[in-house]
């Protein structure tokens, strides 16, 4: 601050030193703002914008010059166009935030009227008398077409899955159940709520049937097979796929033949991170 003396080493810092300092901190701030890659905006307690960051005018399409004076709400879209004033205003009297202080996901409009998804969080910054606010703002337009596109191709995939004909069930490398067709619903009774994150496949097959299986593929790979689910995916983890007719035993108790074939699930390295096995009614076969 003008006129007021600091100490450093023991010793008085002049005023010029001073003014030094103080510009070299202005300096290292204003590249610090600059080189961010979230934009920055400051506006007073009219929501009129004092300062804007190169990367705003990257995000927003619109020139400093254009935007330093402009109310912030020029930036926006309805309806936070029109209700940005009386929330900011709201906040002034009463200290009820809506946003500021939290962060959120808002709409942004560009200069060309286009508009975007935002992530805005804004801060309170006091002056003396003055008080002024932050807002820090994230283009998140490619992060939310990526999760639209997610959500699309899971939608597509969950689809495919319940108007199958056949049970698809997939698990985690340990043998949990992790999704369960609507097929797999009507085949065996359970519900997916039932199944999922809760047992393994062993359960809808007959104990007998298993422990014949065990020894068989003992004797076939030259190595003891682990009883239960490890009976299941034993080929499965050394990369075949592995078709079988097994007996389902349904929630009810009924015993029905179907058709299995198990395969593994590998990421890009070739690692495990699950198995998928679709089943088929060997009457269905039959008829």
């Amino acid at each position: 601050m003008k006129g007021l003396l600091m100490q450093k080493n023991g010793k008085n810092t002049s005023e010029p030193q001073q003014t030094q300092a103080a510009q070299t901190s202005e300096a290292r701030l204003s590249a610090i703002l600059n080189n961010m890659v979230d934009g920055v905006i400051t506006i007073d307690q009219n929501g009129i914008i004092e300062s804007v960051n190169p990367r705003v005018e990257t995000i927003f399409g619109y020139s400093s010059e254009e935007l330093v004076g402009k109310n912030v709400n020029v930036l926006m879209p309805e309806p936070y166009h029109s209700e940005h004033d009386s929330y900011l205003q709201n906040y002034l009297k009463t200290g009820n935030a809506k946003i500021i202080g939290i962060g959120r996901q808002v709409m942004g409009r560009r200069k060309d009227g286009t508009e975007f998804p935002i992530d805005l969080a804004v801060s309170e910054v006091k002056l003396g008398n003055q008080r002024m606010f932050t807002g820090l703002v994230r283009d998140i337009s490619e992060r939310v077409a990526v999760e639209r596109q997610l959500q699309n191709t899971l939608a597509l995939q969950q689809a495919i899955l319940d108007s199958a004909n056949y049970a698809i069930i997939s698990t985690s490398p340990d043998g949990i159940i992790q999704t369960f067709n609507a097929a797999a619903e009507r085949m065996l009774g359970y519900t997916e709520e039932e199944v999922v994150g809760k047992v393994t496949p062993s359960i809808f097959h007959v104990p007998e049937e298993v422990a014949q299986r065990t020894t068989f593929l003992s004797e076939e790979l030259g190595e003891s097979v682990e009883k239960g689910f490890e009976t299941l995916v034993a080929k499965a983890r050394r990369g075949w796929v592995d078709e079988n007719e097994w007996t389902y035993i349904s929630k009810d108790g009924r015993r029905f033949p179907v058709l299995l074939s198990v395969t593994s699930l590998r990421n890009e390295p070739g690692e495990i991170t699950g198995y998928l096995g679709i089943g088929l009614s060997a009457k269905r076969l039959i008829k």
